[in-house]
């Protein structure tokens, strides 16, 4: 493993801005082909995810198998660094090799953190949904042949948001 993914999964935040600052490169890949992010996601490491991404670190980055940082962190039912990589723009629906989400792995753990996690992926897919619906309704072409306005166009999207997630 190289020095930043040993600081990403082990070490501090210092240890991690020094190496940055150094050159190291942020989306390296080791023999597994994890990136450093995908270490600090996997241990929990909030404050490191958050240089990492900030410094421009691929959040949606997948290993051969398809495992992104998100399924580490929803794996181990890490939810604050589960709501810092979503934040980001993470996908939790992006599947791996074995079509398992990020939104699968938060639900086989039943401890606590993990139902937050879970929270956090439906509270994610539920804004994603609304902003497919807004888009698909404020197209140009449909805005050209109808009279409807930006805000009624809005209310309707909200409300077929609420319909597909209530039934």
């Amino acid at each position: 493993m190289a020095p930043i993914h040993d600081a990403a999964h082990f070490g501090t935040l210092i240890q991690v801005k020094a190496l940055l600052n150094q050159g190291a490169n942020k989306n390296a890949r080791d023999a597994s082909g994890w990136t450093p992010l995908h270490h600090a996601a996997n241990a929990g490491r909030l404050s490191i995810v958050q240089e990492l991404i900030k410094r421009g670190a691929r959040v949606n980055s997948r290993t051969a198998n398809g495992v992104t940082p998100l399924h580490l962190a929803s794996l181990e039912s890490h939810s604050r660094v589960v709501h810092g990589l979503m934040k980001a723009g993470a996908n939790p629906m992006y599947r791996n090799t074995q079509g398992h989400s990020a939104y699968n792995y938060a639900s086989f753990n039943t401890n606590q953190n993990a139902l937050k996690t879970s929270r956090a992926a439906t509270k994610w897919l539920a804004m994603a949904r609304k902003r497919r619906a807004e888009r698909m309704l404020l197209s140009p072409r449909l805005l050209g042949s109808t009279p409807l306005t930006k805000n009624t166009i809005r209310s309707i999207a909200r409300f077929v948001t609420v319909k597909k997630n209530s039934g």
